[in-house]
């Protein structure tokens, strides 16, 4: 990944196939670094006899930026307009939040019974990383009350929502059209937290909004799509037709 540097300290042994799997991570700190599977990689030094062309072979996650101004003064206003009450809901929300790497928390009490709380977190507008999670798990058994000790902590389930839809172009071709329109999708589902319902209505209005496509008919989804409280609805797949 151009301009990026990830970097590695374990050792791994090239199997039969002529491949090696090492864990990496950020050369710095940043959400930048949250990369796909797949994602094009070039050994800096690579060993004698080793290829300089890697890729990675799942997401990176747990890649943070650093709190913004704004975003410490809306957690000091959540503790004034939420004061700590004891270990209600908006306790264990804002317990959660405190652990760095967290950029939000859902909180749902008695999901799976009385004396329950679960936790379901998200970081960096992604998945949280297994190391986010277990700071999560131990800040709140520092700070829960004393009597609930049946809690769960984790990130949302991705609901991947494919998106197909017929064109009309004006001064675009297809292929021009592709990247602008996944980009409008992209800006939609950026928007909705675990549990939001797609709305088709949304779609529509972002597909229509790309300048050059004068008329669409969304095939899929056929209607909104609604979530369970715990999924996270990102963009699928988007397949684009011109219009007969």
């Amino acid at each position: 990944m151009a301009g990026l540097v990830l970097i590695t300290n374990e050792a791994s042994i090239i199997g039969a196939g002529g491949t090696a799997i090492v864990p990496v991570q950020g050369g710095a700190a940043g959400a930048v670094y949250n990369l796909a599977a797949g994602t094009s990689l070039t050994l800096t030094n690579a060993p004698a006899g080793v290829q300089g062309a890697a890729s990675l072979a799942t997401a990176t996650t747990g890649g943070t930026d650093a709190e913004t101004n704004a975003g410490l003064l809306a957690r000091l206003l959540d503790v004034l307009q939420n004061p700590p009450a004891g270990g209600n809901k908006a306790d264990w929300r804002r317990w959660a939040m405190d652990v760095d790497g967290v950029t939000a928390a859902y909180v749902f009490p008695l999901r799976r019974g009385i004396g329950t709380v679960d936790v379901c977190v998200t970081s960096g507008g992604g998945l949280p990383s297994e190391e986010i999670l277990a700071a999560v798990r131990l800040h709140l058994d520092e700070e829960r009350p004393t009597a609930v000790r049946n809690f769960a902590v984790f990130g949302p389930e991705l609901l991947p929502v494919p998106v197909q839809a017929l064109v009309r172009l004006s001064g675009l071709t297809l292929d021009q059209a592709q990247p602008l329109v996944e980009a409008a999708l992209n800006a939609y589902f950026a928007t909705l937290e675990p549990g939001d319902l797609v709305y088709l209505s949304r779609i529509e209005t972002a597909i229509s909004g790309v300048s050059g496509v004068v008329d669409r008919q969304v095939t899929a989804p056929a209607a909104n799509v609604a979530v369970t409280a715990t999924q996270w609805a990102r963009l699928g797949v988007v397949t684009l037709e011109v219009m007969p």
